[in-house]
């Protein structure tokens, strides 16, 4: 039988700041794809597409994530103002992480040197930087 992507409504109302960020179909695919992600086991694009009832084909996320023309700067505040509206009157902490991951082989895309402090070496990889804002009651993720 074919699984169907069910709504998360409680979830994805916590999503309205970015509605005017993207166009009515593209907003539509963010939540789709954040809905995938969460409730799928294989999170492809492709099976995706094939549990949504409304997406015929996996191109228009695809299009979305790689071509998609998303408002980034009224999406970042639209952000920052509804993490600064959640975590109204809490103490917050700013965390910062830079994570190594290593590669093998030299065909993986933008792989660079680094030094990792912890083998005392150099690898070849990525370093993500990522920082998240904690409070008491929430943890949110900042832009990488």
């Amino acid at each position: 039988m074919k699984q169907i992507l069910p709504r998360l409504k409680e979830f994805n109302k916590h999503l309205a700041f970015a509605k005017r960020s993207f166009t009515k179909c593209g907003f539509r695919h963010v939540t789709q794809y954040i809905d995938s992600l969460i409730v799928l086991n294989k999170k492809t694009v492709k099976q995706i597409s094939r549990v949504s009832l409304e997406e015929k084909h996996h191109s228009a996320i695809s299009r979305l994530l790689t071509e998609s023309s998303i408002k980034q700067q009224e999406l970042e505040d639209s952000y920052l103002c509804k993490a600064k509206y959640l975590m109204h009157h809490q103490k917050k902490t700013l965390l910062l992480d830079d994570t190594l991951a290593e590669h093998n082989g030299k065909k993986i895309e933008q792989t660079q040197s680094h030094f990792d402090h912890s083998n005392n070496e150099y690898i070849i990889g990525h370093q993500f930087f990522t920082a998240s804002i904690h409070a008491q009651t929430l943890q949110l993720p900042l832009f990488p």
